[in-house]
């Protein structure tokens, strides 16, 4: 997910995103870790659930969301 949406935004150079990845997947996990243990307190919701769910919206929008600088024909 967060490699996707890097490379959408900055371009598709790894070696030139590869810091950026590594930090926001990392604060992507901790957020769902803090969102998991926040939402039904005081039990826990697994973090790998959170991001699967957050993924599976963010994955939708990346697949119907136009590219910037891209016309959408049709």
């Amino acid at each position: 997910m967060v490699p996707n949406i890097v490379s959408r935004w900055r371009g598709d150079n790894l070696r030139a995103n590869l810091g950026l990845i590594a930090l926001s997947g990392g604060g992507a996990v901790l957020a769902a870790d803090v969102i998991g243990r926040l939402v039904r307190f005081p039990y826990e919701i697994p973090a790998g659930t959170i991001f699967a769910v957050a993924g599976a919206g963010i994955f939708l929008w990346l697949l119907h969301a136009p590219r910037a600088g891209r016309v959408a024909h049709g």
